[in-house]
């Protein structure tokens, strides 16, 4: 826990200081929700003796951020900034600490809370983007009557976009552990250039997969969550499994990334048959589906 007090001071969370990012953004209220990321990056990185005791061990720092924030806290992260903060990572093999992330054998979260996860994890937060979903509710059951402590379950009824996904590992020896993507049947790269800008969006599982069963290919989506439409244009999406089709309930598994238009175009696009995808209702192109 050395690393997260060398990260942060409680002063700091009362006087509002944050990251230079999230001050530029302190008209949303984004500072304090800065502070609450550089925690959670730093923490993810501390050796737990006990790793269920992942959020047990955050809870006091939690209640203090409840009071600063005036919000609900939501498995590790906030209300009111869930639509940017779902769209968290697992850090790149490259620089792990310790073993390589994967979600935690016993449950300890659903698999939106970067606390499922053991191992170092890059939170996301209110930065600028203008985010594509929107949670209409969250229901959680707890343990105990401590919404910061042990978790027995949790959902988001999320609206969203969603679209057919599947990936292909890179068998190529110089990309290794590179995935191609293809949304609803159509590869999403760019089609011409050098090989390395044909690769497609960045793709990062929360727990990596050697083997896409060919059959996976009817229960994986991709769901656009939020995009910044400037100089350089970025979109963030959230990957996911359909875990019950009558229920329109889903699983996190992992993002991805983009760079490209021509990408985030491909990305955007409404799908033919849409309306015939698993959720709990449809309209106007938005898609509503529980995510555990």
């Amino acid at each position: 826990m050395e690393a997260l007090r060398n990260v942060v001071r409680f002063k700091d969370i009362d006087s509002g200081k944050a990251s230079r990012h999230a001050q530029q953004h302190e008209s949303l209220g984004a500072a304090p929700y800065g502070v609450w990321t550089r925690i959670v990056r730093a923490y993810s990185r501390c050796g737990l003796t006990k790793k269920e005791d992942k959020l047990i061990a955050l809870a006091g720092i939690a209640k203090k951020m409840t009071d600063q924030l005036d919000d609900e806290y939501v498995a590790g992260m906030w209300r009111r900034s869930l639509p940017w903060e779902l769209t968290w990572s697992v850090d790149h093999p490259d620089v792990q600490i310790g073993e390589r992330p994967r979600r935690a054998t016993d449950y300890r979260a659903p698999s939106f809370s970067w606390a499922s996860i053991d191992g170092p994890v890059s939170p996301s937060g209110i930065d600028g983007t203008r985010p594509l979903t929107n949670v209409l509710d969250v229901i959680m059951e707890y343990v105990t009557d401590d919404n910061t402590g042990l978790i027995k379950s949790g959902s988001l009824v999320l609206e969203c976009q969603l679209q057919k996904l599947s990936l292909e590992r890179n068998s190529h020896e110089k990309l290794d552990k590179i995935y191609t993507m293809y949304i609803n049947g159509v590869q999403v790269c760019q089609p011409d250039g050098p090989e390395w800008e044909r690769i497609g969006p960045v793709v990062t599982l929360d727990e990596e997969r050697d083997v896409f069963d060919p059959t996976e290919s009817k229960t994986l989506y991709c769901v656009p969550a939020k995009i910044l439409k400037e100089e350089k244009p970025m979109l963030m999406m959230l990957l996911l499994e359909l875990v019950d089709r009558e229920e329109a309930t889903y699983r996190r598994i992992g993002v991805a990334s983009s760079l490209k238009e021509v990408e985030i175009d491909k990305v955007l696009n409404e799908a033919d048959g849409a309306e015939s995808f698993p959720a709990l209702s449809y309209h106007d192109g938005k898609h509503c589906i529980r995510l555990i």
